[in-house]
Formats: C-alpha cells, sequence, structure tokens
C-alpha cells in the first residue's frame, strides 16, 4: 500500500511548480519579453513557434509581434527561456490566457517591470483568465474584464498556497519527514528534529533561488532519494539498540540538517524555473517557504500524536512499524534512486 501510494503516480522529480512564469519589461523605445516554461508541458518539435502561438499577449491593445525570437534550452533544469521584443514603446500589458490553458491546475504569473522596477504582477488562471497591467488605463475594455488577482499580495498568496501544495504532493519530502518521525520520542525531541529541518532547507533555498548558488538536478533528486534510504536505515539501526536506550544517540536532528541542505535545493529547484525577476522574488520566496513550513506542521501535528496514540494503546506494534515500516521506505527510496539516476 505505502509503495503504491508513493511510486505508482510519482515522476522522477516531483518538484515542478503548475506555473509559467512571464516577464514583460517596458523600455522608452521597446518592449522585451520573456517566457519561462517547462520542456515537458511543450509537445511540439519546434517549441519557438509553440511558446508564440500560446502567449496571448497585448501591448496597448495591440497583438504582441515578437521580432527575432530567441530561445534558450536549460536542458539540466528541464526549462526553456524564450524571449522576443517589439520594437516600439508600450504603456499597458494584458494577458488574455494562461500559457497552458488546457490545464486547470495551471496558472502564469505575469510580471511588468518599467525603469527596472516591478511596476505590477498579476496570476492568470482557470479563476482568473485575464490580466491587465499598465501605467494608464487606455484599454478599457479589456480593464473591465480583467479579473486576475494582481498585485504583489496576490502573488505571494499563489506562492503560500504552492509552498503546502509542495509539500504534501512532493512525496520525497513528506517521506523523508515522516521516516524522520517513525521512532517518536518527545516533543521536545521531534522539535529538535523539525526545526534542524527548517532552518538547513530554508538557507539553501534562499540561496538557489536568489541566484548566489545552486546544484543541479541530476544531482539533487539522486540525493533526496539517497537522504530517505539513509533515515530508514538508521531507523533500523536505532530499533537494533534500543534495549540499551541510554548508550543510544539520537542523531534525527544532524541528518535532518545535513539533508535538509539538500532538500532546499530541491525547493529552490521548482522556485527559480518559474521564472520571476529578481525584484520580485523576495516576497514569493518569503510565501513559498512559509507555505513549507505550513504544510510540514501540519504533518507532524498530524502524524507524530496519532503515531504516539497508537503506541500507547498497543505498546507491542512499536517496534512492528519501526521495522516494517523504515524497511518499506528504504525500497521507495532505492526505487526513486535507480529511476532518478537512469533519467537524469
Amino acid at each position: 500500500m505505502l509503495w503504491a501510494a508513493f511510486t505508482v503516480s510519482t515522476a522522477a522529480s516531483a518538484h515542478d511548480l503548475n506555473m509559467t512564469g512571464v516577464k514583460v519589461r517596458l523600455d522608452p523605445k521597446d518592449v522585451t519579453v520573456s517566457v519561462v516554461a517547462h520542456l515537458h508541458q511543450l509537445k511540439s518539435n519546434d517549441v519557438s513557434a509553440e511558446i508564440a502561438r500560446r502567449l496571448k499577449l497585448r501591448l496597448d491593445g495591440q497583438a504582441f509581434a515578437p521580432a527575432k525570437p530567441r530561445l534558450i534550452r536549460d536542458e539540466a533544469n528541464g526549462i526553456v527561456i524564450w524571449q522576443a521584443t517589439q520594437p516600439k514603446a508600450a504603456k499597458v500589458v494584458a494577458l488574455d490566457a494562461p500559457i497552458f490553458p488546457e490545464h486547470a491546475d495551471q496558472s502564469t504569473v505575469l510580471t511588468v517591470l518599467k525603469d527596472r522596477q516591478v511596476l505590477d504582477e498579476a496570476v492568470v488562471d482557470a479563476q482568473h483568465p485575464t490580466a491587465t497591467i499598465g501605467e494608464k488605463a487606455t484599454d478599457k475594455n479589456a480593464a473591465a474584464q480583467s479579473s486576475a488577482a494582481t498585485g504583489t499580495s496576490a502573488v505571494a498568496l499563489r506562492f503560500l498556497h504552492e509552498g503546502i501544495r509542495h509539500i504534501f504532493l512532493g512525496p520525497d519530502h513528506v517521506l523523508f519527514l515522516l521516516s524522520l518521525l517513525l521512532l517518536g520520542g518527545s516533543w521536545r525531541e521531534l522539535l529538535k528534529i523539525v526545526t534542524a529541518f527548517t532552518l538547513a532547507h530554508s538557507v539553501t533555498l534562499s540561496l538557489a533561488a536568489t541566484g548566489i548558488f545552486s546544484l543541479p538536478p541530476r544531482f539533487v533528486e539522486p540525493v533526496i532519494a539517497l537522504s530517505i534510504i539513509a533515515v530508514a536505515a538508521t531507523n533500523l539501526r536505532a530499533r537494533k539498540a534500543n534495549e540499551e536506550p541510554e548508550a543510544r544517540r539520537d542523531i534525527r536532528p544532524w541528518l535532518a540538517l545535513g539533508f535538509g541542505l539538500i532538500h532546499g535545493f530541491g525547493f529552490a529547484g521548482a522556485l527559480a524555473e518559474v521564472g520571476l525577476p529578481r525584484e520580485s522574488l523576495g516576497a514569493a520566496l518569503l510565501a513559498f517557504n512559509i507555505g513549507v513550513e505550513i504544510g510540514q506542521a501540519t504533518l507532524v501535528l498530524v502524524f507524530a500524536p496519532a503515531l504516539a496514540a497508537i503506541v500507547k494503546w498497543r505498546p507491542r506494534v512499536q517496534i512492528p512499524i519501526v521495522q516494517y515500516g523504515s524497511a518499506c521506505v528504504a525500497v521507495v527510496g532505492a526505487f526513486w534512486f535507480v529511476q532518478r539516476l537512469i533519467t537524469a
């Protein structure tokens, strides 16, 4: 059952956000448009033409006509960066649909910059299918029809939601965290574990998302799988030494701290691929991290008391829970490790 839940529906990388980034830079003489999208979502052999077709963008009410589009493939991160210009200034930007409207769970983050500052932002999705941003409401029809959630607060709220969603739909992070809690312990011991994991992944998430330092997914993803195996093996070893608890040192906080650094790079890979400009990355980064912590805290507050209640009700089941649970976790981790090495 554990195997089915965590492997059947899991891809080699579980860290893609359901987001596409569109950045529009308004300059005195021209407009530059950039689109960051995941390669696996683009089915055409001519990726540049497909992005141009999907981009429903208007500038001052006129359809954006890309001049000399440029395409950059980032195979290591599984993304593509498409960029084009319009040799004419504009004041109002309107996006009439998400880049991938056929997927209800997909959204597009529109960021408009002027004088290297964020003018405004909007999230375009199934609930908010259009957005209009500009200095002046010259495009009255589009402005009246726009129902997009706009502004930094709306974008931050979206990333808060994505952070929570990323924990619950990122089974490798869930499995790693629950494995750390499988041996149980006092709330003080569990707090040490969770705090260590939080501090570690927050550091590397910030470093990578801001471009200071990052590691390629082809390295990060297999190591995340290895972290699950390592925690499972530690649980089994600790269970064998349980006859002498005073001689057993709880190393789970150190495992959470060390491997949490790697998990942070996994979180950051997803966030950076949205293509947000540096000027608006701070709010998105903070909101996403808070969302991750909310999801993480929810898991701990549900799992730890439930496990403690079961063990208190039937003390004899603690050993089988740790042994069989850790064995299953190790098998799943090994499966992911091999899968990610093959697809790296």
